[in-house]
């Protein structure tokens, strides 16, 4: 009975196989193979063998890196030299994985959300005496913008933060600038203030409209502390957020007064 229901299912299996255009000859093939199979072979349980050691080397994808999984598989010999080591690592125990790189998307973005969050951030002074750039400081929660846009930070933030994204505003017109640091805000500052007392180190119009129209008075706005010290990840932030706000104090529409 077992035998007949056996080859009941291997004749469906080959009418399945043979209506998705399987060659006949590599069906037919299979099946007498199947067939010549003892049932209690198929019935007995396989067991994996304990002694067997993989050992995965994973890696991100990169089309600029050199080719690890080779550089590991031809020094190997090296160390299976050591007899400790060859029995710890066994031959052939090393396999490849690659793991899938970020993209842009997944670098300026979280899939987090949690629609329960209604904590405030704030943006304060560091308190410390020997500072000299708490006066720069914007305190708040939030900030608005001359063009009605508002800005809130995203974590607690001071003067002392590092890896962040800013807002300058110039005290006499209130035009913006966005820029990012990945040094503490207080060392950005101290730069910023530098570029307005000597004309020779300037880099951006920035610091001559600060100097000319602000009289050399801004305020600053910390306002999005990065996850990771990446410049390039900061500078895809930075621009993003020159987008989305428009400061007119940034590049080329930046205002000479």
């Amino acid at each position: 009975m077992k035998l007949k229901e056996t080859s009941l299912r291997l004749n469906e299996l080959k009418i399945f196989l043979k209506k998705q255009k399987y060659p006949n000859a590599l069906v037919n093939k299979g099946i007498e193979k199947a067939r010549a199979i003892p049932l209690l072979d198929l019935r007995d349980t396989k067991s994996k063998s304990k002694s067997e050691v993989l050992i995965p080397f994973v890696n991100t994808q990169n089309p600029c890196n050199p080719d690890f999984y080779n550089v590991i598989k031809t020094n190997l010999p090296i160390l299976r030299d050591c007899e400790l080591l060859k029995s710890i690592i066994p031959e052939n125990a090393i396999i490849q994985s690659k793991r899938q790189p970020k993209n842009l998307k997944r670098m300026l973005t979280t899939a987090k959300f949690n629609g329960n969050n209604t904590s405030t951030y704030r943006v304060d002074t560091c308190q410390d005496t020997r500072c000299g750039m708490c006066d720069n400081i914007e305190i708040g929660s939030k900030k608005l913008l001359k063009n009605g846009k508002t800005i809130t930070p995203n974590q607690n933030l001071n003067c002392k933060s590092r890896n962040l994204i800013y807002c300058i505003t110039c005290n006499t017109c209130n035009e913006c600038y966005i820029g990012q640091t990945g040094n503490s805000l207080c060392e950005r500052i101290r730069i910023h203030r530098q570029h307005i007392r000597d004309p020779s180190t300037r880099m951006i119009p920035l610091s001559e409209h600060l100097d000319n129209c602000g009289c050399g008075i801004f305020k600053v706005f910390p306002f999005y502390k990065m996850k990771d010290p990446v410049l390039t990840k900061r500078l895809s932030k930075e621009t993003l957020f020159i987008q989305i706000f428009k400061p007119k104090l940034n590049g080329n529409n930046c205002i000479i007064e």
